[in-house]
Parts: C-alpha cells; sequence; structure tokens
C-alpha cells in the first residue's frame, strides 16, 4: 500500500488554506471530519481532516501557505502517512 500521495496545488488551495484529497488516494486517511497533526519542516500543525460529500483534505493551513510565498498553484507537495488517521508529513517537492 502506497503511503504518500503528491497533491497538484490549485489557486484555491493557497488562497483558502486547505489542502484537498483525491477520494481515490483516501485509503490512509480519516473516514470522518477530526483533528489531525501534519508535520512540515520541524513543526507540529495541529489541523483539521475535513470530509464533506466528494471534498476530503486538510484545512487551517493559511500559516502554512502564508509562510511559504515559493508555493503557487502548479506547484507539488508531498503528503506521507506516519501514524494512519492520526498524524502526516508535508513536504514540498522540488
Amino acid at each position: 500500500m502506497k503511503t504518500s500521495v503528491e497533491i497538484l496545488l490549485q489557486p484555491s488551495y493557497i488562497s483558502q488554506g486547505y489542502i484537498n484529497i483525491p477520494a481515490k488516494k483516501m485509503y490512509n486517511f480519516p473516514d470522518k471530519g477530526t483533528g489531525v497533526e501534519l508535520h512540515i519542516s520541524n513543526s507540529i500543525y495541529k489541523v483539521n481532516f475535513y470530509v464533506r460529500e466528494s471534498h476530503h483534505g486538510f484545512s487551517r493551513l493559511t500559516q502554512f501557505f502564508n509562510a511559504h510565498p515559493e508555493l503557487k498553484a502548479g506547484g507539488k507537495i508531498r503528503i506521507t502517512v506516519r501514524e494512519s488517521m492520526k498524524k502526516y508529513r508535508l513536504e514540498i517537492v522540488k
């Protein structure tokens, strides 16, 4: 089972502070809304994992996007499972 997923950033992700996970990649992510840890560099962010109809992903990431102005629409990030359903790592793909 693959434990990471690469996400192509959309303009709305950056402007609204969220990252959507494609439904076909949901097997390592919660099936209901919950709080999770997102490890970014040397920091741990407490974020929401939301589940709404066809939309699933991480929210409350405005601070992350503001701290990384180099991230633009069309850029890539990678989400890796550290502890399924609880802890994830976010990396910028260069």
